[in-house]
Order: structure tokens, then sequence, then C-alpha cells
């Protein structure tokens, strides 16, 4: 047994060797295991179900929150998902999901750890590791102070734009670390700039606007500019609040969040939070339309969660028409919050440059965050996460990861498609230093 006694600031973090799995089969870890003190859902017994290249394919865990001192026996089946190629067995305390807690117990060495395969009848056997967001929820559930709200806000980097511009790739690769909180699309500005439509023309949206916009002199909208020293403090609260629930380590780290498909309401939310950080991520908006395309495949990774219809040349015609409308509202009001922000406070990226000029652009990133960073850390992150390290059977058409190449779409579309975009799109293109 190994002893641990760790402080809430601390975090253990501890992986098996590999071990061969193969997909559909059930395999079984045993630990034993003596809590002495601590909080629980701050530790867990894990099985991490890996693909050959070492990607995360599904995660069960066991919950060690028996602090009676006791040495007691824990067990955790889990079924290898397709893809399947390798597993790890894991402990983590304090850290990834569980909560922040003073820990001290005994555990089974790592080294004496096994995976065994199950009988095929015997059933999955795991604990829900979304109850640590609960207990979370229910431990920080308390009012921040102003000075807490003011430093959270400080800590704060919104990461704006438009949808597929390589922010997945940005924020959960290339920022996410040990000192970077990464919030993952928490939709404000979406629920706050709903997007409607204005205009018509031959059953394609031209005119787009949003909900606070066209309401906004109505005393009965819950949003309305009339009324906004009633809910516009309260907003920005409530976000805080929300962040802190969830991540209370953002008192002290940075958080960069993603939020393109909440560039909607960008002007907004840097209002509403003037000592944050933004990060204009732009991207040729041909690309980003093609890559929207590439979601209406049947096999495609978003039909897993959304019915698409299927794509004919006429429905092809209406999407392109739409989402370059899109693409120019919300690089439009990210433009204009980019403007009115601090200068110190902000930094706009092409896509293209990240891509093709990485390890430069990133330091600025880290600059502007306030993290520091040696090359070779930067480096490190770059190299791990490169485009051509993925394996081809998770890349490619349908995938989350497609092409991450610049310029592709003066291969896929036709004549008239480049047409009827550049008509739209020429403009913004242009200011943005693209070739129409």
């Amino acid at each position: 047994m190994e002893t641990i006694r760790i402080s809430k600031k601390e975090c253990y973090s501890v992986n098996s060797g590999e071990y061969k799995v193969v997909a559909g089969k059930k395999y079984r870890a045993c630990i034993r295991a003596q809590g002495i003190s601590g909080e629980r859902y701050s530790a867990y017994l894990a099985i991490i179900l890996l693909s050959a290249a070492g990607r995360e394919l599904d995660r069960k865990i066991r919950w060690l929150n028996d602090f009676s001192g006791k040495l007691l026996d824990y067990s955790l089946t889990a079924k290898a998902p397709a893809g399947s190629a390798k597993a790890v067995i894991a402990y983590r305390i304090n850290t990834e999901i569980a909560i922040e807690s003073e820990w001290a117990g005994a555990l089974t060495e790592v080294g004496e750890l096994t995976l065994d395969e199950t009988e095929g009848s015997s059933p999955e056997d795991f604990d829900n590791i979304l109850d640590a967001h609960a207990a979370r929820a229910s431990a920080n559930a308390r009012p921040l102070t102003s000075k807490e709200e003011d430093a959270i806000e400080r800590n704060m980097a919104w990461v704006l734009g438009s949808p597929r511009s390589g922010s997945s790739w940005l924020v959960l690769k290339l920022l996410k670390r040990e000192n970077i909180i990464a919030w993952n699309e928490p939709l404000v500005g979406a629920h706050l700039g709903n997007l409607v439509a204005l205009a018509f023309n031959d059953e394609c949206l031209t005119k787009i606007g949003r909900t606070m916009d066209v309401y906004a002199g109505e005393p009965d909208y819950f949003f309305s500019s009339i009324y906004r020293q009633a809910w516009m403090p309260y907003f920005r609260k409530m976000v805080l609040q929300r962040l802190y629930c969830q991540y209370p380590e953002c008192l002290h780290k940075m958080v960069a969040i993603k939020e393109p498909n909440g560039s909607v309401a960008a002007d907004m939310i840097m209002h509403l939070f003037p000592n944050s950080k933004l990060l204009f991520l732009v991207r040729d908006g041909r690309d980003v339309i093609e890559s929207v395309l590439d979601m209406f495949r049947k096999e495609s990774w978003a039909n897993k969660w959304m019915e698409f219809p299927v794509l004919t040349d006429e429905v092809r015609k209406i999407v392109i028409i739409r989402q370059s409308n899109i693409w120019n509202y919300l690089l439009a009001v990210t433009k204009s919050a980019y403007e009115f922000h601090s200068r110190e406070k902000r930094l706009m990226i092409k896509y293209e440059e990240l891509r093709y000029n990485t390890l430069a652009k990133l330091k600025e990133i880290y600059g502007l965050l306030g993290v520091p960073a040696d090359e070779e850390e930067l480096q490190g992150l770059i190299d791990s996460s490169s485009f051509e390290r993925i394996p081809d059977d998770e890349k490619g058409e349908g995938k989350v990861i497609r092409k991450a190449k610049p310029g592709s779409w003066k291969e896929t579309f036709t004549e008239e498609e480049k047409k009827i975009m550049n008509c739209i799109m020429g403009k913004t293109l242009k200011e943005f230093g693209y070739e129409v």
C-alpha cells in the first residue's frame, strides 16, 4: 500500500502501465484503499480506454468516498468501446473532475494493479463521474465578494470570432494546462444574443439581426435596454458566480473561454467584462463554410446530435448563402467589441498564421494572458497536438478534426458558389486581408 497525504492545492495523478484490450470486451480492476480524511468526490479509481494512438475514448470511474479509516476493497468493470486498443488504470485526487480537498489515505501501489478480462455476461459496474459536478456546485455555492468578482474577471480570456475557426485546437490543446482552465463553450453570448431572420430572398436568409436589438426598446422584453440597469449588473454576477461554482481555482488561474458560438453577443460580453482579455480568432469565411458543409455528411460527427437535411444542390446553395451572412455578422460584432476594448487586453490572430507560424503566435497569446511559458514548453504543446500527428482514422471528412488546410475552399466549391460567397463576404474578407 502507498500512503498519500496531500494539501488542497496539490493533486495526485498516477497511471499504470498500458494493457492491451479488445473492443467489446469487458475488463475489471480491483484495489484496496483506506480513506483517512478528505472530501467526498475528491478521489477516484479509473479505467481509461485509449485508441492505438493513445487518444482517450472513454473513462469509467469508482469514487473513493469512504473516510472511516477502514481498509476497503473497490472494484470497477468497464467495456472497451469501438476503436479501443489499450487501457490504463489510474488514480486521480484533486484533479480531472475531482473536487479539491485535503486528502490522506493509502492505496494499492500502482505497480501492483492488474486489469483482467471478465465474463461476457458480467455487467459494467462504475460510478457517474458527473456526481462530482453536483458536489462541486454545492461546495462552491456561496456569494462572491466584489473583490473576488473583479479578480475572476481579470483572469478571463474570451476566444471569439466564428465557429469552425480553430478555437478547439487553440483552447483545448494549446492553452489548456495546469495553470490555465479551459471553459468549453458556455454559450453565454448565444443565449444573450439570439440570431433572428430579418429578410429572405428566394427562401434564403439574406439579412440577420439579434433579438436583443430588435426588441431593445420594448419595455416588456426581458433584456430591454430601457431596463439595462436592472439586469446587466446581475447578469455579470451570474456569469462570474457560475464560473466560480465549477472552477473555484479561477480566483488564481487564467480561464480561456472558448465561445465562438457566443460571438453573436461579443460586444455585450466585453462591455460586461471590460477587464477581461479578448482573443479575436479570424479565419477565411470560405474555409469556414466548407467546414460547415462537411457537417451535413450522413456520417458526420455533428449528425450524432443534430439531424441535418440531405445536402442537395438546392440545400447546399441555401446553406452557403445563410452561412456567408452569419460569418459576416459574427465578425462584424466581434470586430466592434475588439475596437472598443483596451489595446493591452486584446489580440487578433488569424487562423492561417496560427496554423503555419504556431510558435510565434502562441508566444503572443501567452504574453497577452500573462502566463509564463518557455519556448520548449510551447513547442511540446504544438508537437503533441499537431494535425500531422493525429491518426488518419481520427481526422478527415466527417470528423471534428477535418483538414487544417487553409485555402482548401478553392478546390471544393464551384465557380458559381465562389461567386456567391465573394459577393456576400467579399468586403469583409478584404477587410481582414483575404484575397477575393
